[in-house]
Protein backbone atom coordinates (compact mmCIF):
# COMPACT_ATOMS: atom_id res chain seq x y z
CA UNK A 1 0.00 0.00 0.00
CA UNK A 2 1.54 3.07 -0.78
CA UNK A 3 2.12 5.55 1.95
CA UNK A 4 0.01 8.62 2.65
CA UNK A 5 2.02 11.41 0.54
CA UNK A 6 5.05 12.82 0.67
CA UNK A 7 4.46 15.25 3.22
CA UNK A 8 2.39 12.61 5.53
CA UNK A 9 6.01 10.42 4.75
CA UNK A 10 8.97 13.43 5.75
CA UNK A 11 7.15 14.02 8.82
CA UNK A 12 6.62 10.69 10.37
CA UNK A 13 10.65 10.24 9.60
CA UNK A 14 11.34 13.53 10.94
CA UNK A 15 9.53 12.14 14.20
CA UNK A 16 11.11 9.02 13.64
CA UNK A 17 14.32 10.51 13.73
CA UNK A 18 13.74 12.32 16.43
CA UNK A 19 12.63 9.79 18.73
CA UNK A 20 14.60 6.53 17.65
CA UNK A 21 17.72 8.13 16.38
CA UNK A 22 17.20 6.59 12.71
CA UNK A 23 19.05 8.40 9.62
CA UNK A 24 19.71 7.70 5.81
CA UNK A 25 22.79 5.85 5.26
CA UNK A 26 24.31 6.56 1.56
CA UNK A 27 26.48 2.94 1.51
CA UNK A 28 27.45 0.57 -1.08
CA UNK A 29 25.18 -2.69 -0.80
CA UNK A 30 28.65 -4.33 -0.49
CA UNK A 31 28.94 -3.01 2.93
CA UNK A 32 25.62 -4.56 3.71
CA UNK A 33 24.55 -8.30 5.36
CA UNK A 34 21.79 -9.26 3.04
CA UNK A 35 20.43 -8.25 -0.59
CA UNK A 36 16.71 -8.22 -1.31
CA UNK A 37 14.80 -9.38 -4.05
CA UNK A 38 11.06 -9.39 -4.75
CA UNK A 39 9.63 -11.39 -7.53
CA UNK A 40 6.36 -9.25 -8.78
CA UNK A 41 5.16 -11.84 -10.65
CA UNK A 42 5.43 -14.76 -7.60
CA UNK A 43 4.55 -12.63 -4.70
CA UNK A 44 7.94 -13.66 -3.15
CA UNK A 45 10.62 -12.16 -1.59
CA UNK A 46 14.51 -14.07 -1.22
CA UNK A 47 16.62 -12.24 1.25
CA UNK A 48 20.31 -13.31 0.03
CA UNK A 49 23.22 -13.65 2.32
CA UNK A 50 26.55 -13.37 1.00
CA UNK A 51 29.02 -16.61 -0.17
CA UNK A 52 32.90 -16.82 0.37
CA UNK A 53 33.81 -14.52 -2.37
CA UNK A 54 31.26 -12.00 -0.86
CA UNK A 55 28.91 -12.10 -3.54
CA UNK A 56 25.12 -12.09 -3.14
CA UNK A 57 24.36 -15.58 -3.64
CA UNK A 58 23.50 -17.51 -0.75
CA UNK A 59 19.86 -17.18 -0.58
CA UNK A 60 18.84 -17.47 3.23
CA UNK A 61 15.21 -16.48 3.53
CA UNK A 62 11.74 -16.21 1.75
CA UNK A 63 8.81 -14.22 2.67
CA UNK A 64 5.28 -14.30 0.81
CA UNK A 65 4.15 -11.05 -0.17
CA UNK A 66 1.71 -9.00 -1.89
CA UNK A 67 2.58 -6.53 -4.74
CA UNK A 68 0.41 -4.44 -6.64
CA UNK A 69 0.25 -2.96 -10.22
CA UNK A 70 1.80 0.03 -9.47
CA UNK A 71 4.95 -1.75 -7.41
CA UNK A 72 8.07 -0.25 -9.51
CA UNK A 73 10.77 -1.81 -11.31
CA UNK A 74 14.36 -1.70 -10.54
CA UNK A 75 17.18 -1.40 -8.20
CA UNK A 76 17.14 0.85 -4.80
CA UNK A 77 18.48 1.42 -1.44
CA UNK A 78 16.34 1.47 1.45
CA UNK A 79 16.59 5.17 2.94
CA UNK A 80 14.38 4.97 5.85
CA UNK A 81 12.55 2.84 8.44
CA UNK A 82 9.42 3.50 10.45
CA UNK A 83 7.98 1.66 13.76
CA UNK A 84 4.52 3.12 12.62
CA UNK A 85 3.73 4.72 9.48
CA UNK A 86 0.58 5.73 8.38
CA UNK A 87 -0.82 4.75 4.63
CA UNK A 88 -2.87 5.53 1.98
CA UNK A 89 -6.64 5.53 3.04
CA UNK A 90 -6.01 6.26 6.78
CA UNK A 91 -4.74 2.64 7.60
CA UNK A 92 -1.30 2.09 9.66
CA UNK A 93 1.70 -0.70 8.81
CA UNK A 94 4.00 -1.54 11.29
CA UNK A 95 7.76 -2.55 11.18
CA UNK A 96 8.12 -0.13 7.70
CA UNK A 97 11.29 -0.20 5.69
CA UNK A 98 11.23 2.37 2.82
CA UNK A 99 12.17 1.20 -0.76
CA UNK A 100 11.74 4.24 -2.92
CA UNK A 101 9.47 7.46 -2.72
CA UNK A 102 6.50 6.07 -0.41
CA UNK A 103 6.94 2.36 -1.85
CA UNK A 104 7.22 0.51 1.71
CA UNK A 105 8.01 -2.97 3.17
CA UNK A 106 5.35 -3.10 5.62
CA UNK A 107 3.10 -5.52 7.64
CA UNK A 108 -0.52 -5.86 6.31
CA UNK A 109 -2.28 -2.83 7.49
CA UNK A 110 -4.44 -2.07 10.50
CA UNK A 111 -7.39 0.23 10.75
CA UNK A 112 -5.44 1.61 13.80
CA UNK A 113 -2.45 2.24 15.06
CA UNK A 114 -3.48 -0.80 17.42
CA UNK A 115 -1.98 -4.17 16.43
CA UNK A 116 -5.51 -5.84 17.35
CA UNK A 117 -7.19 -3.70 14.35
CA UNK A 118 -5.39 -5.95 11.44
CA UNK A 119 -6.99 -6.76 8.15
CA UNK A 120 -8.26 -9.63 8.39
CA UNK A 121 -9.09 -9.81 4.33
CA UNK A 122 -6.06 -8.34 3.18
CA UNK A 123 -3.74 -10.99 5.57
CA UNK A 124 -5.53 -14.00 3.74
CA UNK A 125 -5.00 -12.35 0.70
CA UNK A 126 -0.98 -12.51 1.06
CA UNK A 127 0.31 -14.12 -1.67
CA UNK A 128 -1.39 -12.44 -4.07
CA UNK A 129 -1.17 -9.15 -6.16
CA UNK A 130 -3.88 -6.97 -4.29
CA UNK A 131 -1.54 -3.91 -2.83
CA UNK A 132 -1.42 0.24 -3.80
CA UNK A 133 2.24 -0.53 -4.69
CA UNK A 134 3.86 -1.69 -1.23
CA UNK A 135 5.19 -4.57 -0.33
CA UNK A 136 3.42 -6.51 2.18
CA UNK A 137 4.58 -8.67 4.32
CA UNK A 138 3.43 -10.94 7.54
CA UNK A 139 4.35 -8.53 10.92
CA UNK A 140 6.96 -11.43 11.57
CA UNK A 141 8.66 -10.97 8.07
CA UNK A 142 8.51 -6.85 8.02
CA UNK A 143 9.94 -6.93 11.73
CA UNK A 144 12.75 -9.12 9.99
CA UNK A 145 13.94 -6.93 7.62
CA UNK A 146 13.63 -4.27 10.20
CA UNK A 147 15.46 -5.27 12.55
CA UNK A 148 18.28 -7.11 9.97
CA UNK A 149 18.69 -5.52 7.25
CA UNK A 150 20.12 -2.11 8.01
CA UNK A 151 19.85 1.25 5.72
CA UNK A 152 21.28 1.38 2.61
CA UNK A 153 20.48 -2.00 1.80
CA UNK A 154 19.82 -2.66 -2.01
CA UNK A 155 16.31 -4.08 -2.75
CA UNK A 156 15.48 -5.40 -6.63
CA UNK A 157 12.10 -5.41 -8.05
CA UNK A 158 11.41 -8.10 -10.69
CA UNK A 159 9.10 -9.77 -13.17
CA UNK A 160 10.25 -13.28 -13.20
CA UNK A 161 8.80 -16.78 -12.35
CA UNK A 162 8.64 -19.49 -10.15
CA UNK A 163 11.98 -20.64 -11.03
CA UNK A 164 13.54 -17.00 -9.63
CA UNK A 165 12.06 -18.14 -6.31
CA UNK A 166 15.01 -20.63 -4.42
CA UNK A 167 13.62 -20.86 -1.80
CA UNK A 168 10.11 -21.51 -2.88
CA UNK A 169 6.92 -18.95 -2.15
CA UNK A 170 5.72 -19.76 1.54
CA UNK A 171 2.20 -19.73 3.14
CA UNK A 172 1.03 -17.81 5.54
CA UNK A 173 -1.94 -18.64 8.04
CA UNK A 174 -5.56 -18.15 7.34
CA UNK A 175 -6.67 -16.47 10.49
CA UNK A 176 -10.36 -15.15 11.67
CA UNK A 177 -9.49 -12.68 14.75
CA UNK A 178 -7.48 -9.26 14.01
CA UNK A 179 -4.08 -9.94 14.69
CA UNK A 180 -1.47 -11.00 13.10
CA UNK A 181 -0.28 -14.57 14.37
CA UNK A 182 3.79 -13.58 14.08
CA UNK A 183 3.48 -10.32 15.34
CA UNK A 184 5.34 -10.42 18.92
CA UNK A 185 3.80 -8.36 20.84
CA UNK A 186 2.69 -10.25 23.71
CA UNK A 187 -0.87 -9.11 24.23
CA UNK A 188 -1.28 -11.12 20.91
CA UNK A 189 -3.78 -13.94 21.73
CA UNK A 190 -2.61 -16.37 18.87
CA UNK A 191 0.78 -17.02 21.26
CA UNK A 192 -2.02 -18.90 23.64
CA UNK A 193 -4.56 -20.06 21.46
CA UNK A 194 -2.87 -21.76 18.50
CA UNK A 195 -0.72 -24.85 19.53
CA UNK A 196 0.64 -27.53 16.97
CA UNK A 197 2.06 -30.69 17.26
CA UNK A 198 5.49 -31.31 15.05
CA UNK A 199 6.93 -34.94 14.11
CA UNK A 200 10.44 -34.84 12.82
CA UNK A 201 11.44 -38.61 13.18
CA UNK A 202 12.09 -41.05 10.93
CA UNK A 203 9.94 -41.13 7.78
CA UNK A 204 10.60 -45.10 7.14
CA UNK A 205 12.46 -48.04 8.39
CA UNK A 206 14.45 -50.80 7.15
CA UNK A 207 12.65 -53.76 6.89
CA UNK A 208 13.18 -56.22 10.28
CA UNK A 209 14.54 -53.47 12.22
CA UNK A 210 13.27 -52.26 15.48
CA UNK A 211 10.88 -49.23 15.37
CA UNK A 212 12.04 -47.02 17.99
CA UNK A 213 9.52 -44.41 20.45
CA UNK A 214 8.44 -42.36 18.14
CA UNK A 215 6.90 -39.89 20.62
CA UNK A 216 10.06 -38.95 21.48
CA UNK A 217 10.00 -36.66 18.28
CA UNK A 218 7.36 -35.03 18.70
CA UNK A 219 7.24 -31.52 19.89
CA UNK A 220 4.73 -28.70 20.51
CA UNK A 221 5.64 -25.45 19.01
CA UNK A 222 3.07 -21.75 18.92
CA UNK A 223 2.35 -19.90 16.16
CA UNK A 224 5.85 -18.53 16.19
CA UNK A 225 7.61 -21.83 15.87
CA UNK A 226 8.91 -21.43 19.66
CA UNK A 227 8.69 -24.57 21.66
CA UNK A 228 5.70 -24.51 24.12
CA UNK A 229 5.49 -27.15 26.84
CA UNK A 230 3.22 -30.12 26.56
CA UNK A 231 0.63 -30.94 29.22
CA UNK A 232 1.16 -34.24 29.73
CA UNK A 233 1.80 -37.38 28.07
CA UNK A 234 2.23 -37.67 23.88
CA UNK A 235 -0.66 -40.71 23.14
CA UNK A 236 -0.16 -42.46 19.82
CA UNK A 237 -2.34 -44.21 17.91
CA UNK A 238 -1.30 -46.56 15.36
CA UNK A 239 1.83 -48.61 14.89
CA UNK A 240 4.33 -49.38 12.64
CA UNK A 241 4.81 -53.49 11.78
CA UNK A 242 8.45 -53.36 10.60
CA UNK A 243 8.09 -57.26 9.61
CA UNK A 244 5.74 -55.46 6.79
CA UNK A 245 6.97 -53.54 4.08
CA UNK A 246 4.20 -50.29 2.77
CA UNK A 247 3.15 -47.24 4.76
CA UNK A 248 1.40 -46.67 8.26
CA UNK A 249 -0.39 -43.85 9.65
CA UNK A 250 0.37 -42.49 13.02
CA UNK A 251 -1.48 -40.23 15.21
CA UNK A 252 0.32 -38.51 17.70
CA UNK A 253 -2.13 -36.47 20.13
CA UNK A 254 -1.06 -34.02 23.48
CA UNK A 255 -2.47 -31.36 25.33
CA UNK A 256 -1.53 -27.47 25.31
CA UNK A 257 -1.15 -25.63 28.09
CA UNK A 258 -4.97 -24.54 27.93
CA UNK A 259 -6.09 -28.49 27.93
CA UNK A 260 -6.88 -28.21 24.41
CA UNK A 261 -6.33 -31.85 22.74
CA UNK A 262 -3.48 -31.19 19.39
CA UNK A 263 -2.77 -33.88 17.15
CA UNK A 264 -1.01 -34.75 13.74
CA UNK A 265 -0.82 -37.76 11.61
CA UNK A 266 1.89 -38.43 9.70
CA UNK A 267 2.80 -41.85 7.43
CA UNK A 268 5.53 -43.89 8.31
CA UNK A 269 7.21 -46.63 5.76
CA UNK A 270 8.42 -49.76 6.04
CA UNK A 271 11.11 -50.24 3.14
CA UNK A 272 13.29 -53.42 2.06
CA UNK A 273 16.41 -50.92 0.52
CA UNK A 274 18.79 -54.05 0.80
CA UNK A 275 19.99 -56.07 -2.12
CA UNK A 276 17.82 -59.26 -3.08
CA UNK A 277 19.35 -62.80 -1.53
CA UNK A 278 20.40 -66.33 -3.81
CA UNK A 279 18.66 -69.66 -2.10
CA UNK A 280 20.70 -72.99 -3.74
CA UNK A 281 24.01 -71.51 -4.72
CA UNK A 282 26.22 -73.32 -2.40
CA UNK A 283 29.20 -75.52 -4.23
CA UNK A 284 27.89 -78.18 -6.20
CA UNK A 285 30.13 -81.23 -7.55
CA UNK A 286 29.16 -83.48 -9.97
CA UNK A 287 29.94 -86.84 -11.95
CA UNK A 288 31.92 -86.39 -15.60
CA UNK A 289 28.66 -86.56 -18.00
CA UNK A 290 26.37 -86.04 -15.59
CA UNK A 291 23.45 -83.35 -16.74
CA UNK A 292 23.91 -79.42 -15.14
CA UNK A 293 21.20 -77.02 -15.14
CA UNK A 294 22.25 -74.04 -13.48
CA UNK A 295 18.80 -72.93 -12.38
CA UNK A 296 17.49 -76.33 -10.63
CA UNK A 297 17.07 -75.75 -7.10
CA UNK A 298 18.16 -71.58 -7.49
CA UNK A 299 15.83 -69.04 -6.50
CA UNK A 300 15.79 -65.47 -5.40
CA UNK A 301 14.40 -63.10 -2.89
CA UNK A 302 14.16 -59.95 -1.31
CA UNK A 303 15.07 -59.66 1.76
CA UNK A 304 11.12 -58.37 2.94
CA UNK A 305 10.41 -62.18 1.22
CA UNK A 306 8.97 -61.54 -2.07
CA UNK A 307 10.11 -64.08 -4.67
CA UNK A 308 11.47 -63.16 -7.67
CA UNK A 309 10.84 -64.61 -11.13
CA UNK A 310 12.82 -67.58 -12.09
CA UNK A 311 13.36 -65.98 -15.08
CA UNK A 312 15.18 -62.41 -13.73
CA UNK A 313 18.10 -64.84 -12.81
CA UNK A 314 20.77 -64.19 -15.38
CA UNK A 315 23.46 -66.78 -15.69
CA UNK A 316 26.61 -65.84 -17.18
CA UNK A 317 29.69 -68.55 -17.60
CA UNK A 318 29.83 -72.41 -18.90
CA UNK A 319 30.20 -75.85 -17.20
CA UNK A 320 31.60 -78.52 -19.62
CA UNK A 321 30.42 -81.63 -17.71
CA UNK A 322 32.78 -83.75 -20.29
CA UNK A 323 35.65 -82.69 -19.15
CA UNK A 324 36.88 -82.75 -15.05
CA UNK A 325 37.78 -79.29 -13.46
CA UNK A 326 36.51 -76.34 -11.90
CA UNK A 327 34.02 -73.76 -13.29
CA UNK A 328 32.86 -70.59 -11.97
CA UNK A 329 28.80 -69.30 -12.80
CA UNK A 330 28.20 -66.04 -12.33
CA UNK A 331 24.54 -65.39 -11.21
CA UNK A 332 22.73 -61.99 -11.61
CA UNK A 333 19.36 -60.76 -10.01
CA UNK A 334 17.59 -57.38 -9.66
CA UNK A 335 15.44 -56.74 -7.16
CA UNK A 336 12.19 -54.79 -6.76
CA UNK A 337 13.91 -51.80 -5.19
CA UNK A 338 16.21 -51.88 -7.92
CA UNK A 339 19.62 -53.81 -6.07
CA UNK A 340 21.16 -55.93 -7.95
CA UNK A 341 22.93 -58.62 -6.16
CA UNK A 342 25.52 -61.06 -8.03
CA UNK A 343 27.46 -64.32 -6.82
CA UNK A 344 29.87 -66.51 -8.10
CA UNK A 345 28.84 -70.34 -8.15
CA UNK A 346 31.56 -72.51 -8.12
CA UNK A 347 30.98 -75.97 -10.21
CA UNK A 348 33.23 -79.09 -9.63
CA UNK A 349 33.04 -81.64 -12.50
CA UNK A 350 34.38 -85.11 -11.05
CA UNK A 351 35.47 -88.64 -12.09
CA UNK A 352 34.74 -90.83 -9.12
CA UNK A 353 33.79 -93.99 -11.09
CA UNK A 354 36.34 -96.99 -11.40
CA UNK A 355 38.43 -97.39 -14.12
CA UNK A 356 37.38 -99.28 -17.30
CA UNK A 357 39.68 -101.42 -18.99
CA UNK A 358 38.86 -102.63 -22.09
CA UNK A 359 39.86 -105.59 -24.35
CA UNK A 360 39.72 -108.20 -21.84
CA UNK A 361 37.33 -110.15 -23.51
CA UNK A 362 37.63 -114.05 -22.66
CA UNK A 363 39.04 -115.83 -25.68
CA UNK A 364 40.19 -119.74 -26.70
CA UNK A 365 43.67 -120.10 -27.84
CA UNK A 366 43.76 -123.45 -30.12
CA UNK A 367 46.99 -125.24 -30.74
CA UNK A 368 48.71 -126.21 -34.20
Amino acid sequence: MKARGLLSLLMAFVLTVSILGFSSINANADDKPYFIKVNRTTNVVTVYGKDNKGKYTKPVKAFVCSTGLDTPVGTFKTPNKFRWQPLQDDVWGQYCTQITGNILFHSVWYYEQNPGTLSITQYNNLGTTCSHGCIRLTCGDAKWIYDNCPLGTTVNIFNGSGKDDPLGKPKAMKINIPWDPTDTNPDNPWLKTYFKLNYKGPESFEYGSKAKNLTKYVTMTNVRGETSKISGKISMKGNVNTKKTGAYKVTFSAKDCNGKLCSTTVSIKVVDTKKPVFKGLGKLTIERNAEFSPLKKVSARMVSGKKLKKNSIEVSGNVNTGVVGNYRITYKVKGVNGKVRKKVRVVKVVDTKAPVISGLDNQTLTGI
